[in-house]
Order: structure tokens, then sequence, then C-alpha cells
């Protein structure tokens, strides 16, 4: 007789060692079986369940685990819509930049999507609208590939304020350059 862990629990003892190891390691696949049947990290961020999560991200290393695609948790909230989610995720330390195993972003996720909110809320956080997958595909180009026009607009204009911000400061640190270095001459 077996108790509800796998145990043999007629009385008598293992013949060996090994087959103790044996009960020991088949009863430990059988509860660590059991964990991953919805229940994990990532099932509860696909879902947007975020009372589930918020004891499940006490710790804020669990916010770059990845599953088997390189999928982030937050990935997962943005991809399926989960906007409070991915509000939480982000405010617990969660990489809006992150990619997955292809080098796509969250944000091209969310714009292929056409999850405007959620677009917004990755760009206000830093995400990169000029990010480029290994192909050379931006968010901007996933929006308007599947006709998600309203995040293809917040898309393009983002981008060129980002630009804008760069040639900015690209300008401004030739200019210090340039004015130091004829600092030195001059003495």
């Amino acid at each position: 007789m077996k108790d509800r862990v796998g145990f043999d629990c007629s009385g008598d003892p293992p013949d060996s060692a090994s087959e103790l190891r044996s009960d020991v390691s088949s009863a430990w696949e059988r509860y660590r079986s059991g964990f991953s049947k919805g229940n994990s990290l990532f099932d509860f961020a696909r879902r947007g369940e975020l009372s589930a999560l918020r004891s499940q991200t006490l710790f804020p290393e669990r916010m770059e685990e990845t599953d088997s695609r390189g999928y982030t948790v937050l990935m997962l909230a943005a991809y399926h819509g989960h906007e409070e989610t991915v509000r939480f995720l982000i405010s617990r330390g969660a990489d809006v930049n992150s990619t997955d195993v292809g080098g796509n972003s969250i944000l091209m996720g969310a714009a292929f999507k056409g999850y405007y909110n959620i677009v917004k809320l990755l760009l206000e956080n830093g995400a990169d609208p000029d990010y480029e997958n290994p192909k050379g595909q931006t968010a901007y180009q996933f929006s308007v590939m599947f006709g998600r026009t309203g995040v293809s607009e917040l898309l393009r204009n983002s981008a060129k304020r980002n630009r804008g911000r760069i040639v900015a400061f690209l300008e401004n640190w030739f200019l210090y350059a340039v004015q130091n270095a004829f600092k030195g001459v001059r003495q």
C-alpha cells in the first residue's frame, strides 16, 4: 500500500538504499508536477491574476525568470492584454526592454496585438521604440503590418521624439567636447 505521495506504507522497509532513493525520487517528481499544472508565475501572468502575482513577486529576481521561449512574466502579461498586471510588474522592476529567444521585445508583442494602453505604458516606462529584432523589424513595423493604426501613430511619434533626444544629446556632447578641446589649446 502506498501513501498519497507514493511511499510504500506496507510496513516492509525498502530492500536497498537505491530502492529508497527511487521511492523518494518518484515521490518528489509527483509532488513537483503538481505545481506545474497552471499555477506557475507564468500562468498567473498569462491569465492576469494580479492577486496571485503579488505573493509570487516578492523577490525582484523573479521578474527576469524566463520560460522555454524566453518570455518573462511581463511579456506574458503584456501579450495577453492585462494592463493592470503590466503596471504592477513594471512597478516591481520588470525590464520593459527584455526580449524573447527570437529577439522580439515586449513592445513588439503589444504592438502586434494592438494593445494601445499597454504600448503607451511600456513607452512611458522606457521601452525602446527604435529597437530592432534580428530581422531588422521594429514595434512600429509590427503595428503597421497588422493594421494597428492607433498603436502605429503612438509608436511613430514616440520614435521621432526618442531620435530627437538622441540627436540633441549628441549635439550637446559634441559642442561640449569641442569647447573643452579649445580650452586646452588657449591656455
